[in-house]
């Protein structure tokens, strides 16, 4: 009977430890997983300030071509036109 409980003893410590083993990998690529999504989160934020200056530099450039379209004669409008196909 003291050789059962002896045994039983041994198996639980030894499972505790296996299981602290596993605990600290897993904290350890926890920390590792939450620096890379902080970095991401961070380059995200970056590209997103990035495509709105860009979206507003469209906005303008779109808005001086309707206007300067609206304003030109027709011969200017044409070579606008021209000019435009070509830097396509």
């Amino acid at each position: 009977m003291k050789k059962v409980i002896i045994i039983l003893v041994c198996m639980i410590v030894g499972c505790i430890f296996v299981q602290r083993q596993q605990y600290k990998k897993i904290n350890s690529l926890n920390k590792e997983l939450k620096i890379e999504t902080d970095s991401l989160k961070k380059q995200v934020d970056s590209l997103t300030s990035e495509m709105f200056v860009k979206d507003i530099q469209i906005g303008r450039y779109e808005y001086i071509m309707d206007r300067a379209q609206a304003e030109m004669t027709p011969d200017c409008k044409e070579e606008l036109e021209t000019i435009l196909k070509q830097t396509e």
